[in-house]
C-alpha cells in the first residue's frame, strides 16, 4: 500500500507518464475553475474547489484504492465544466444576436430594403 498517489504514479507510469497524467488531470480537474460564473452557477465551483482540495489533500496521505473518491472528483469537474460556456458543446451555447447595424450601401441587403414592395 502507498501513502502518496502521485508518487505512485510516477513510479508505475515514469516521468513521461506521469507528466501525461498530471497535464490530462489538471485540465479536467483546473479547468473549469478558470472562468467566474454568475451567481447560480459560481456556487458549483466552489463546491468543485471544495472537493478537489480535500481529494488532492487525502491523495498526499492516504491511498485512493476505492472508486468513489477518484468518481466523485472527475464527476463534479464534469459538472461544472458543464456551466462554463466555452467548455459546454456548441449545441448548448447562446445564438450570438443579429448585427444591428445598417448594411453598407449598394450591398444586396440594402438594395432589398429599398426596392418598393408589389401590393
Amino acid at each position: 500500500m502507498v501513502h502518496n498517489v502521485p508518487l505512485l504514479y510516477i513510479t508505475e507510469l515514469g516521468i513521461l507518464g506521469f507528466a501525461i497524467w498530471i497535464l490530462g488531470a489538471a485540465v479536467a480537474l483546473i479547468g473549469p475553475l478558470r472562468r467566474r460564473l454568475p451567481h447560480p452557477m459560481a456556487d458549483w465551483q466552489a463546491a468543485h474547489l471544495a472537493i478537489l482540495v480535500a481529494w488532492a489533500t487525502v491523495a498526499m496521505f492516504a491511498p485512493l484504492a476505492q472508486f468513489m473518491p477518484n468518481l466523485l472528483v472527475f464527476m463534479w469537474a464534469g459538472v461544472t465544466a458543464g456551466c462554463v460556456p466555452w467548455m459546454s458543446p456548441l449545441s448548448a451555447r447562446p445564438q450570438r444576436a443579429a448585427p444591428t447595424t445598417p448594411a453598407p450601401p449598394g450591398t444586396p441587403a440594402d438594395v432589398a430594403r429599398a426596392a418598393p414592395v408589389p401590393s
